[in-house]
């Protein structure tokens, strides 16, 4: 009796991974960014960048969705400074931008509608790898974090059976600077992926 117990048990979670696995979907992205800062004022975001990656999909229901992606991502922005001299008693201003560049994990709940779009929202947390600052042109030293936390957030359309569109916003919610604060990554992006 506990045998046959067992192999049930053994026989209903085969089956329950296989339909799961049917459920995933193995993908790749790629697209471009439209990035800058947010401050508690206002959202720049004027700089070009890239994106690329993996994607894992997962459609328990024909409404409902969950997204995890891995990508390599650039982005950055940039302020201006005004500093005041005494030697002319005036105000000397400078532009100050920071090419970033990270590894990202975003996860995201899909609210599927219409059959082809998906409305989609989540966290992200992002990687520092790489990054380069400019000062008046010239390159300078900052201190910078190395992780970075934002909510994510958009629109994807599916065509066909394996590609879709996707058009997102994220939110950062970390100081992208140490030693300066009310600087966090305001990005814009828009990608088309393939789903196998």
């Amino acid at each position: 009796m506990n045998k046959f117990f067992l192999f049930s048990i053994f026989l209903l979670g085969s089956l329950t991974f296989l339909q799961a696995q049917d459920q995933l979907r193995y993908g790749l992205k790629a697209g471009a960014n439209l990035s800058g800062y947010h401050t508690e004022n206002s959202a720049k975001t004027d700089l070009f960048g890239y994106q690329f990656g993996g994607v894992i999909n997962y459609q328990p229901t024909s409404l409902l969705g969950l997204q995890a992606e891995l990508n390599f991502t650039k982005k950055g922005g940039g302020f201006h400074t005004y500093e005041y001299t005494n030697f002319s008693a005036e105000f000397i201003g400078g532009y100050t931008e920071t090419q970033l560049t990270y590894i990202e994990i975003p996860v995201t709940v899909q609210f599927i509608f219409l059959k082809k779009f998906r409305l989609e929202a989540g966290p992200q947390v992002s990687f520092l790898i790489n990054d380069q600052t400019t000062y008046r042109d010239e390159e300078v030293d900052v201190e910078l974090n190395a992780l970075d936390f934002g909510l994510t957030g958009g629109l994807t359309y599916s065509f066909g059976e394996h590609f879709f569109l996707q058009a997102r916003y994220t939110y950062g919610l970390s100081e992208v600077y140490s030693e300066r604060d009310r600087y966090k990554n305001s990005v814009v992006s828009l990608a088309l992926g393939y789903l196998f």
